[in-house]
Parts: structure tokens; C-alpha cells; sequence
């Protein structure tokens, strides 16, 4: 993620904790109604939050791609190369067939998705404003 980005969301804490607050109670509403929807995985230490990852039905609709999108896979900085990325990318997908979209020029992130068995596919989207976005698919 840019920083300018990154220094913005910091500026609205509260804008974003309301913003999560909302994602989390519709998916624990999700889960009440039915049991197999896709829980949000959240992983903590002493300090607090320091990771989080949610799936759930794909946005994209074309043929022969997953049906599965990961939507978010993030872990602060300090625990990078400690395996909790991988373990948040387990608990959330296992071993199914899914797709993401990346940042372009992420090669940490892009290299992480590899090893997990994903690949460009060529599609691109730069209708964010944060960046261009690549997807990445894991059959």
C-alpha cells in the first residue's frame, strides 16, 4: 500500500474503526444465519491486532475462475517472515482453489501468494485509486 495511503487511514482512526466495525458485525451476522459463510481471521499478541484475513464469494464473474476471492490478507510490518501470513492464508483458504488482486510493484506480497501456489493471470484493474491491481489465481 502507498504511504500516502497508508498516513490517511491513520488520520481517520475513527472513520476506520467504524468502517470495520460494520464488515465485522455483518459477517458474524452472516455466520449466525448460516454456519459455513466464510468467518473474518483475526490474529492478536500482547499488543493487539497484529494480522487479519477474510474470503469469501468472488466479485469477478467469468468463466472458469474460482469462486472464491481472498479479500484481505494483511500483517503488520514486525511480523513479517515469522509464518503468520501463512498461517492466516491457511486458516482462511486450506488448500482451495481462489483468486486476489495485488498491488502492482508489491513484489513481497506477490512473491508470499507464489509460494502459495498462486499466478498472474494477466488481468489488470486501474480503476483504483490507490493503484494499479493485478489478480492472481490459485486453481
Amino acid at each position: 500500500m502507498p504511504a500516502q495511503v497508508l498516513a490517511e487511514r491513520r488520520a481517520r482512526p475513527e472513520e476506520r474503526v467504524a468502517s470495520w466495525r460494520r464488515v465485522l458485525a455483518a459477517r458474524a451476522a452472516a455466520l449466525d444465519a448460516d454456519p459455513d459463510a466464510e468467518p473474518v481471521w483475526l490474529a492478536e499478541d500482547p499488543t493487539g491486532l497484529v494480522g487479519f484475513a477474510s474470503a469469501g464469494p468472488g466479485r469477478d464473474e467469468e468463466p472458469g475462475l474460482p469462486v472464491l476471492e481472498l479479500s484481505a490478507l494483511y500483517v503488520r510490518a514486525r511480523c513479517w517472515g515469522t509464518g503468520l501470513g501463512h498461517r492466516l492464508l491457511v486458516a482462511t483458504l486450506g488448500e482451495r482453489a481462489a483468486y486476489l488482486w495485488v498491488l502492482a510493484g508489491n513484489d513481497r506480497a506477490t512473491g508470499f501468494y507464489e509460494r502459495h501456489g498462486f499466478v498472474l493471470d494477466g488481468a489488470a484493474d486501474d480503476s483504483d485509486e490507490h493503484g494499479r491491481h493485478l489478480r492472481m489465481v490459485r486453481r
